[in-house]
């Protein structure tokens, strides 16, 4: 396989940086943050988890980065969802070659309850998302595509 140890790198210190967030009010444009990574860079690897809300996206990213289940923010709630806008985490040196792995968790694609503009914001940032990884993880009720 092309992992080399994300899988199985047991707990390390990463940290989860917000890379999209929805907009504040409903004129306002999704903004991407300043998260302290080169998005331009060659050869990373950068795979998203998406799915519904409340499903676990965000325990499975931090496994899927060798750390913590805690490390991204996620809700004990079972009906409200914690994620907002879109959060990447850094693994470095688990690719062939040494590359590092970025981690996307994103916010839920089945919010109850939202706006007609603010379901068009979550799925333009969902868009860009996509357009920043190079695999997607996708997490259904029943399958994971």
């Amino acid at each position: 396989g092309h992992f080399h140890g994300a899988l199985r790198a047991g707990p390390r210190c990463f940290s989860a940086r917000p890379l999209l967030q929805p907009p504040a009010a409903e004129d306002e444009t999704i903004t991407l943050q300043d998260c302290g990574l080169d998005l331009d860079a060659s050869g990373v690897h950068t795979l998203s988890v998406i799915g519904p809300s409340r499903r676990g996206k965000s325990v499975l990213a931090g496994l899927l980065a060798g750390g913590d289940p805690r490390l991204f923010p996620q809700s004990h709630s079972s009906f409200q969802a914690m994620t907002s806008g879109t959060h990447v985490v850094e693994v470095p040196n688990v690719m062939a070659g040494g590359a590092p792995l970025r981690i996307i968790d994103t916010e839920g694609l089945s919010h109850v309850g939202r706006s007609r503009s603010r379901r068009e914001a979550l799925v333009r940032q969902f868009l860009v998302s996509t357009y920043l990884s190079s695999s997607w993880l996708i997490w259904l009720d029943s399958e994971v595509l």
